[in-house]
């Protein structure tokens, strides 16, 4: 009777099954609607505060039981990433091609009907009426822009961990918590230096030409927004350290600079006084958190996954 030669365990990396096409396609179906829905609950909830900025350059009251069902919504999207990336990258590069055309197409009269911005108006409103103002909104003040970056740089980094099949590496998650410390004030500051000028340029609807200073600003700061959401190609820490800086400006700014009396106005620069505050109080600030928290989870959640089912190799011995 002839023996086996004796078999050793070779330890190998963590193995990430790939998604199924049903998995795909369930995602995609589940990420469009709550994407949609979602958004639009947080732009009926937050339309008063900017119709109340446009008014008297005081924000008005958001309505939080409609943006906080709107961020559950935005989160159940954001999970999809558990199922496959496709739904959120189909969702992402929609909102990213809105964006970009919307602020690439001049805000002038005789546009008015073909302008992106007013398309997306048309569209929420016939939906969700009172949403479509804030819709409009999300266009010029760049908000849709850097949701769909910030979704699709998440979307990929999710894609490349499960490709890579790898554990996460120490000094990748110093250096993705670093950049998102280092980068998220930057970027931040050029979002809403160069949207306080589009969205003003909205509410006009006046000029003929394309600004480029603005939109590149704008542009810039999209692309650092970009570029840290996409650290959690190597680890979920750069998601939750970002995630936890929009949640300090929702805090900071809705809660705080919001309330402050208005001689305070004289002291801070408009694009935080009303750019900063209406993204505070309408729900946008919080839509990216509540999506880039629940996105590090995905991605912790698949490496642990990943771990528990390690593959077994007998190579007799050697």
């Amino acid at each position: 009777m002839s023996e086996m030669p004796d078999a050793a365990v070779r330890p190998v990396r963590p193995t990430f099954a790939e998604p199924t096409t049903a998995r795909r396609w369930l995602s995609a179906g589940i990420a469009i609607l709550a994407r949609f829905a979602g958004l639009g609950l947080v732009f009926a909830g937050g339309a008063n505060v900017a119709s109340g900025i446009a008014t008297n350059g005081l924000a008005g009251h958001p309505n939080w039981l409609l943006i906080a069902g709107g961020l559950v919504l935005l989160a159940v999207a954001a999970s999809t990433l558990l199922l496959s990336t496709l739904g959120l990258l189909i969702v992402s590069t929609v909102e990213i091609l809105l964006g970009f055309v919307g602020l690439l197409v001049p805000f002038s009269a005789s546009m008015w009907d073909l302008h992106p911005a007013n398309w997306l108006n048309r569209a929420y409103g016939f939906v969700l009426p009172g949403s479509g103002d804030q819709a409009a909104y999300s266009i010029a003040s760049g908000f849709l822009l850097v949701f769909g970056a910030v979704s699709l740089a998440t979307a990929f980094g999710i894609g490349g961990r499960r490709r890579a099949q790898g554990g996460v590496i120490p000094l990748w998650r110093v250096i993705a918590m670093a950049s998102a410390v280092v980068l998220s004030i930057p970027a931040v500051v050029l979002l809403w230096i160069g949207g306080n000028y589009l969205l003003a340029a909205y509410r006009a609807f006046v000029p003929s030409t394309f600004d480029v200073g603005p939109f590149a600003i704008l542009l810039a700061g999209v692309l650092l927004c970009g570029t840290v959401a996409a650290t959690c190609r190597y680890s979920s820490a750069g998601s939750y350290a970002f995630a936890l800086f929009w949640v300090t400006l929702w805090i900071a700014l809705g809660a705080f600079l919001s309330s402050a009396p208005p001689s305070t106005d004289s002291l801070l620069p408009q694009w935080l006084t009303r750019v900063g505050v209406a993204w505070a109080l309408c729900g946008f600030s919080a839509a990216i958190a509540v999506t880039l928290l629940v996105a590090g989870a995905c991605g912790r959640i698949l490496t642990l996954g990943a771990r528990r089912s390690p593959t077994i190799v007998l190579d007799g011995g050697r």
